[in-house]
């Protein structure tokens, strides 16, 4: 089908801030009915998170008729390390009673919106996109979703979590929608973000009204494991 190859061939061309991303697509002969755009953590990027997601699930437990796109943050000056890194944007310090890069934070999201409207014109609608990623890029997930209020069918977030003092919380200046469902998971033993951040973050959401898969990972850190990506994507395949 020559309609299936063109869409095929767009998504594989997609780029993100000038950059080529990482794409995995269904065999040629085979539809794509969803796009899973998966944000890297701090200091990684797209084809390494690619690879990490690679050796905890298989093409099968993806889902055959699911695309996964990974782009890559640009690397830029980091408080938190002191130096350069590859983020989504700027943090400077690690913890709930933080300050947010409000700023940081909107630019980004407006990439990410030309990102999903890149791969609108690809042929696939909104309500097929899920978007997440796994710790700051979960965090810029959580913003560009229940903060911008960027259109997608699913949302999701690994071993991410929100300051008590987000502008996601603060409806007045937030996205007056809900927004979609959102699939949350982290690690019970994970000594960077600890779940109970992550739990009260859940909490915060839940109260604005988000309609929330919440599941905590017993003896796995701030890391995936191969259980919760699968439970996550199994999530994606009931909800678009």
């Amino acid at each position: 089908d020559s309609l299936l190859q063109e869409m095929q061939s767009a998504l594989a061309k997609l780029t993100f801030l000038g950059q080529p991303v990482t794409t995995w697509l269904p065999a040629s002969q085979i539809a794509t009915t969803r796009i899973v755009v998966f944000l890297h953590g701090s200091g990684d990027t797209g084809s390494g998170v690619a690879d990490w997601v690679r050796s905890l699930v298989t093409r099968q437990e993806v889902g055959t008729n699911t695309a996964v796109i990974f782009p890559s943050a640009k690397v830029r000056p980091y408080s938190l390390s002191g130096g350069m890194m590859s983020v989504w944007h700027n943090r400077e310090e690690l913890s709930m009673k933080g300050k947010e890069d409000t700023e940081g934070i909107k630019d980004m999201g407006h990439h990410i919106e030309n990102l999903l409207v890149d791969v609108e014109h690809c042929g696939f609608d909104r309500s097929n996109i899920a978007l997440g990623g796994f710790s700051q890029g979960g965090h810029l997930a959580l913003h560009a979703v229940f903060g911008q209020g960027l259109k997608v069918g699913a949302a999701f977030s690994l071993s991410s979590f929100l300051c008590e003092k987000s502008v996601v919380f603060n409806r007045e200046e937030t996205a007056t929608n809900v927004g979609p469902p959102l699939f949350m998971s982290s690690g019970e033993l994970d000594q960077m973000v600890p779940v109970g951040w992550v739990k009260a973050t859940k909490d915060r959401l839940e109260d604005i009204g988000v309609k929330m898969d919440f599941s905590t990972r017993p003896g796995i850190g701030h890391e995936m494991d191969k259980q919760q990506l699968n439970q996550l994507f199994q999530w994606i395949d009931n909800k678009i």
